[in-house]
């Protein structure tokens, strides 16, 4: 999309509590997350925008992963610190931890979340589609049900300062658009992913 809106862009992989950290700070013009009021006071979002979905990994089969915020009670779960999503769908998390209802624990960053989880620290783990990445470079993507609960639009958020910037990403989204090169999801489709898609480089040990 920088390359179709003809601009430079550097861009870094963090932890979502320091990615926050850095838009808040003005440390960077715009951020990839997903769609929540957080960031309407601070930045405009874009155009694009393509699905995120969230929910539960557990070891259980799927019928037998909670589906409702009440059924983690008496359980163990591991999230991501900064995440906000499990706090969407478990508004009294917080509370529940507290009170001893529920085992949680926050991991710093996703790789140390899923070793936490394949190590067997907890029954659950929150999380996205994209954690069974790490599932995978970690040799266990088929030991774990996932159980979808949330979905957000995930977008660019760009500082309200930097409109050039979205006005820039907005036509290059439409160039995509109107060449073809985007799937229903808003992604490139398959053969210009794989010519332009390079898997991250794992390097935890």
């Amino acid at each position: 999309m920088c390359e179709q809106s003809q601009i430079t862009c550097h861009i870094e992989a963090l932890p979502y509590k320091r990615a926050y950290q850095k838009l808040f700070n003005n440390q960077v013009d715009g951020l990839i997350t997903i769609d929540v009021n957080t960031f309407q006071d601070c930045c405009l979002s874009s155009d694009w925008h393509t699905a995120w979905i969230a929910g539960f990994f557990s070891e259980k089969p799927l019928d037998e992963i909670p589906s409702a915020p009440d059924q983690v009670l008496g359980k163990t779960l591991i999230s991501v610190a900064g995440m906000k999503s499990p706090y969407e769908f478990m508004p009294d998390l917080t509370q529940w931890a507290k009170d001893k209802k529920v085992g949680l624990f926050s991991a710093n960053n996703i790789f140390t979340a899923t070793r936490m989880f394949i190590n067997n620290r907890a029954d659950l783990l929150w999380g996205s589609e994209e954690f069974t990445w790490y599932f995978e470079k970690q040799h266990a993507q088929n030991r774990f049900n996932f159980r979808p609960l949330l979905s957000y639009a995930t977008v660019i958020w760009v500082r309200k300062d930097r409109p050039d910037i979205l006005t820039k990403l907005n036509a290059g989204y439409a160039l995509m658009q109107k060449n073809g090169t985007l799937n229903e999801k808003n992604i490139l489709t398959d053969d210009l992913m794989k010519t332009r898609y390079v898997d991250a480089p794992f390097n935890y040990e």
